[in-house]
């Protein structure tokens, strides 16, 4: 939708009342109003607002959203761990975003930070096998998580490198783990290991 400098333009709607861009629309039915003010060149994009439906979640295992939120994730495997493939765009904040592990007294636990983590990559989560893990994504924009059977997990057979933070499956003899930078830089870095059957 274009609009010479200076002009206004608007979506049918049997409102009166505008909803000006910069910010997220109501989530009130449309349609709406919508006014472009301008003494220069503009573009105006719509971006859906991810529609949160717990049981297609629970179904597909797939959570998405948009902003800071609360949500329960539920093992699907119960007494296992499972891994977490997750997507998480930043917003401005300084160390990039958070995702905080809540108890049942809503005391916090850092799971994950964009400072850390990255903003895409994979973890494990239900550590002990637990049957559910409430989850606070806070400094976000757009975010995703995904649950996936731990036995999806690449196995490792060999030598390996990546960026960020990653899950790997070994069915192989005793062997030492050996972990070390590939860069310059002296970031967070660690590895640990999870019994299938979830002990750490």
């Amino acid at each position: 939708m274009t609009a010479p400098t200076g002009s206004r333009t608007a979506a049918t709607s049997s409102s009166t009342r505008p909803a000006r861009c910069g910010r997220p629309c109501p989530s009130r039915p449309a349609p709406w109003l919508i006014t472009v003010e301008a003494d220069g060149p503009w573009s105006l994009t719509p971006r859906p607002l991810p529609v949160f439906d717990p049981a297609v979640a629970r179904a597909t295992g797939v959570h998405q959203g948009r902003g800071g939120t609360t949500l329960t994730l539920v093992n699907p495997d119960p007494g296992r761990p499972a891994v977490l493939e997750y997507a998480i765009q930043s917003d401005s904040a300084l160390f990039g975003h958070t995702v905080t592990m809540l108890d049942e007294y809503d005391d916090e636990d850092r799971f994950l930070s964009g400072a850390d983590n990255g903003e895409q990559g994979r973890t494990l989560l239900f550590r002990k096998g637990e049957p559910e893990v409430r989850l606070r994504v806070d400094n976000a924009v757009d975010w995703s998580l995904r649950l996936l059977p731990a036995g999806q997990a690449p196995a490792l057979t060999g030598p390996v490198q990546g960026v960020g933070s990653a899950v790997f499956r070994y069915d192989g003899p005793p062997a030492l783990l050996g972990l070390r930078r590939t860069t310059s830089d002296d970031g967070p870095l660690s590895t640990r290991t999870v019994q299938a059957r979830g002990k750490t």
